[in-house]
């Protein structure tokens, strides 16, 4: 028998991408190894699969109970609390293209400024790329859209929360708390719903209503007025910084004068150096495992008869950070030397976030063009001058032959080397609702302490921190709590902006001794059940 549908909720808006984004489709480029997914015409979408999947997920998070199941459908091993045996999602999403614009009325893209982002992992022992762990990765930039359109299904006699969880979640887009694609917490995947996005309703029970819902003329849906966004406990870190000297991040192209290019990305139509989220949580990684490594004396110890792969993932499976920047799901194994109780991984999404990180005076796409096609030194000069970076200088290396102990001969090159840039606040993100919350100290105390030596100067950023670049010094740290009253952590929502402050002897001062005593308290405990 078919179910009856008593009505149709109908919304129409626009995603845009607050941060570059990566939806994975199917490799058909042999330069890029992980592509954009297109749809039949070419064109790049969002899949209504992937919306669906990440809405639901988010709704799982915020409605417990099976209100979620109710709505989204599920399958008849999952039988529901009522004995019902599955049935089909009342929600439909239909693809999401990529369009010119976020105008109204703007028209769907088959090509676009598709920008591509290196990624390297480092080999913990040598300090060097990691064999085999190098890949590209193409993204859609900051500042497009995608059209939304979501039809929600009201069944007769439906089960109470259903227009209210969609009101939740509209709201919730509209705050940007929701992420989507790939690399969530390594800067992408941002993304917020314009505010001008139409809700119609359509009564399927009339003649009227199914001949108004054919002539797609509904009436406009008036919500209840009561729904927030859902928000996720968490903490927010904005941290004030400036670079000591040169600081960038290398790009993969090269321009014609120039070997080596600084990484930039378009934000709104305009182009900025950018300091990808991933680099700077690479970089927090690193020091948080050095950490975790000396206080549980942990070794770190080559294993040459394994795959370079295996090698790699293997160094980076260090308890705890785990917990705070995620692991390789396929590499979850028993290992009982360092937790008495069974295997310390969890694998998954890591529950600290970092944003791309961009410099303030943004310049237009003609001025980096002309840095980029500069054929000599005059003329390089000349288009840098013309910049927001102009205090950029070209920088020339070369190798000293070991034997001759002049100039290896060939190995001559170059790079732009930006100084006095203004950069924006690196922002982090600390998701608790991807952590047990008998460790949400512990990995609090894990992130301050990584934290401190980032403050300290001990974590330079971006490419060529052997070599004098990358230093920067903190001016100011300020952590936020969002979502936390009513758990161990409700003073941090209680103060608003609260400053975490290093002496130079590297104490700590956060909140109030109290605090700094509980986390030193779950510390010190979890050292003491995961020490080698």
């Amino acid at each position: 028998m078919a179910r009856v549908i008593e009505r149709w909720i109908k919304v129409c808006g626009k995603l845009v991408t607050e941060s570059p984004i990566h939806i994975g489709g199917l490799t058909s480029n042999s330069d890029v190894d992980i592509v954009l997914a297109v749809d039949g015409q070419g064109r790049f979408y969002i899949p209504g699969t992937s919306l669906a999947g990440v809405f639901r997920a988010w709704m799982r998070e915020c409605f417990p109970g099976d209100l979620t199941k109710q709505m989204w459908g599920f399958q008849e091993k999952e039988k529901g609390r009522d004995g019902n045996i599955g049935h089909a999602s009342f929600v439909l999403i239909e693809d999401a293209l990529l369009l010119e614009s976020t105008q109204e009325n703007a028209l769907p893209l088959k090509d676009t400024n598709v920008e591509l982002r290196d990624h390297v992992g480092i080999d913990r022992l040598w300090g060097a790329a990691a064999e085999q762990i190098k890949y590209d990765r193409a993204i859609i930039p900051c500042g497009t859209a995608f059209n939304l359109n979501l039809t929600l299904e009201i069944p007769q006699n439906p089960r109470p929360g259903y227009t209210d969880a969609l009101d939740a979640l509209l709201a919730s887009l509209c705050e940007g708390e929701i992420s989507i694609g790939a690399a969530k917490t390594r800067g992408l995947g941002k993304v917020k719903l314009l505010k001008k996005y139409q809700v119609k309703q359509y009564n399927l029970l009339t003649y009227e209503g199914i001949l108004a819902a054919l002539r797609q003329k509904g009436q406009d849906y008036q919500s209840n007025g009561k729904a927030k966004a859902c928000t996720i406990p968490k903490l927010t870190i904005t941290i004030t910084w400036k670079p000591v000297g040169a600081l960038m991040v290398k790009a993969e192209g090269e321009g014609i004068k120039v070997d080596i290019l600084p990484l930039v990305s378009s934000v709104n139509q305009q182009i900025a150096l950018v300091i990808p989220g991933s680099s700077i949580k690479g970089a927090l990684r690193s020091q948080a495992e050095r950490i975790i490594r000396t206080v549980c004396k942990i070794p770190l110890t080559p294993t040459p008869l394994k795959e370079p792969t295996d090698r790699f993932l293997e160094q980076v499976q260090v308890p705890l950070v785990e917990n705070l920047f995620g692991t390789a799901a396929k590499h979850q194994q028993e290992n009982k030397e360092y937790n008495n109780e069974g295997s310390y991984h969890k694998p998954g999404l890591g529950a600290l976030s970092v944003d791309d990180c961009y410099n303030c005076n943004k310049m237009d796409f003609q001025q980096w063009q002309g840095v980029t096609q500069a054929k000599d030194g005059q003329e390089l000069r000349t288009a840098l001058d013309n910049t927001p970076i102009e205090q950029t200088q070209q920088a020339f290396h070369v190798p000293i032959d070991r034997w001759t102990g002049g100039a290896a001969d060939g190995l001559l090159y170059n790079n732009l080397e930006p100084f006095g840039v203004e950069w924006e606040n690196i922002s982090l993100t600390l998701n608790f609702r991807r952590i047990s919350e008998s460790e949400w100290q512990a990995v609090i105390a894990l992130l301050i302490l990584t934290l401190r030596d980032l403050h300290a100067g001990r974590i330079p950023l971006g490419y060529g921190v052997n070599r004098g670049m990358g230093a920067i010094t903190i001016e100011k740290i300020i952590i936020h709590g969002k979502g936390l009253t009513g758990t161990s952590l409700e003073n941090l929502e209680i103060q608003e902006n609260i400053e975490l402050n290093f002496t130079s002897q590297g104490s700590i001062e956060i909140l109030n001794a109290d605090f700094l005593t509980l986390l030193n308290k779950h510390w010190q405990a979890w050292i003491e059940c995961n020490s080698y």
